[in-house]
């Protein structure tokens, strides 16, 4: 079976009309300075590491031990001087207080337990609006990943406070009024620690420049399985905003996806994830590139990161003369080969070589199953 997963978290890899996404972390491997996308950190705590139980079974960012805040510091101008912002990021609580990003003027975190957000906008005069949200959400102290998400749109001058894409705090201020920055460092988990409990706290951070709405559909993940004669692709979003529809793109080369496979109805509004497939029966042969896209009901398009399939034919990798205990494997690609009766007994294993003798007296039908080296998994039956 090939698995060719790609962990796109909160649409992390994708982009539209009016969203640049200039900084994705993951933590999914040490060293947890390492980005998916934009900068490094400059500097970041000692103790803190990626560790296991995060988001849906992957790695996430623990503060570590010896028990000190995670402090991870990025140079913010010019990559976060940004006129709109949507930061989304997944996080289980262990303490009462910090930030889970901080920049002059701009704090969004915890406080005392609760869900704040405070930040400046332009007031068209040389100066700023300072905006407070308060404390809005008491977040759980239950060991249980959630979603929280802020955004602010320059064009619109309307902000968000929203868990698991349910909104717990709006802003209606003046349109046409860009965040408000005077310089300095941008920081993640600033005085945050986990209590020194040494576990997984944060997972999956986005942060995007936005102008006018926010990143529309959050996706969760994007892969395709190859399975006898046919692709499947499957994908899963967070949430959808003004979601038309989606539409898969077939590519040889990965550049030009001329080859429409399928268009999938979206679920227009939804904060509930939603899990979506489609099967390509007449794949190609050997590398093949699907690329997913989304289309908003007004007609604006956001698409995906492609995703790399190989796929081999059954009969493109054995040959086998009716009657005969021998069989040729035409491909250096394959891993192991089993044989099984009709009864799902298993025959024989074999690792190496590509000529193979059946280690068998007995006549009649045999299952073939090849294991290949990209992970594909293809069976034949054969006579003998």
């Amino acid at each position: 079976m090939l698995r060719s997963t790609l962990l796109i978290a909160l649409a992390a890899l994708s982009y539209t009309s009016n969203a640049q996404v200039i900084l994705f972390m993951n933590w999914d491997s040490n060293p947890v300075s390492t980005s998916s996308i934009g900068p490094n950190p400059i500097s970041i705590s000692g103790s803190a590491t990626s560790s296991a139980n995060g988001t849906g079974g992957t790695n996430g960012l623990n503060p570590g031990s010896p028990k000190a805040d995670i402090n991870m510091v990025f140079t913010g101008s010019p990559t976060f001087d940004v006129n709109g912002m949507d930061i989304q990021i997944d996080f289980q609580r262990d303490e009462s207080v910090g930030d889970f990003v901080s920049r002059t003027g701009f704090n969004w975190g915890m406080n005392g337990g609760n869900l704040s957000v405070s930040f400046r906008v332009d007031n068209g005069a040389g100066g700023y609006t300072n905006v407070n949200s308060g404390n809005v959400y008491s977040i759980p102290n239950d060991n249980v990943f959630r979603t929280y998400r802020f955004f602010y749109l320059p064009d619109l001058g309307t902000a968000e406070l929203q868990v698991n894409g349910a909104t717990v705090w709006s802003y209606a201020g003046t349109a046409d009024r860009n965040m408000y920055w005077s310089g300095g460092n941008l920081t993640i988990g600033n005085a945050m620690d986990g209590s020194g409990s040494n576990q997984t706290v944060m997972d999956n951070l986005v942060i995007a420049n936005v102008t006018a709405s926010p990143l529309p559909v959050e996706l969760l993940s994007f892969d395709a399985t190859t399975r006898d004669t046919k692709v499947i692709l499957n994908w899963a979003t967070a949430s959808e905003t003004n979601n038309n529809y989606f539409t898969i793109e077939r590519s040889s080369d990965g550049i030009v996806f001329d080859e429409k496979i399928a268009l999938i109805q979206g679920a227009g509004n939804s904060s509930n994830t939603i899990e979506y497939s489609c099967t390509d029966y007449n794949p190609l042969r050997g590398i093949a590139y699907y690329r997913l896209s989304q289309t908003d009901f007004d007609g604006v398009m956001e698409q995906f990161e492609p995703i790399m399939v190989s796929f081999e034919k059954t009969d493109d990798l054995i040959e086998h003369i009716t009657g005969t205990r021998r069989l040729t494997i035409l491909s250096d690609n394959v891993e192991k080969v089993r044989v099984y009766d009709l009864s799902g007994k298993e025959i024989q294993t074999t690792h190496l070589g590509n000529t193979i003798q059946l280690n068998t007296n007995q006549s009649g039908m045999f299952i073939v199953h090849i294991e290949t080296l990209s992970g594909n998994s293809v069976s034949k039956k054969i006579q003998i």
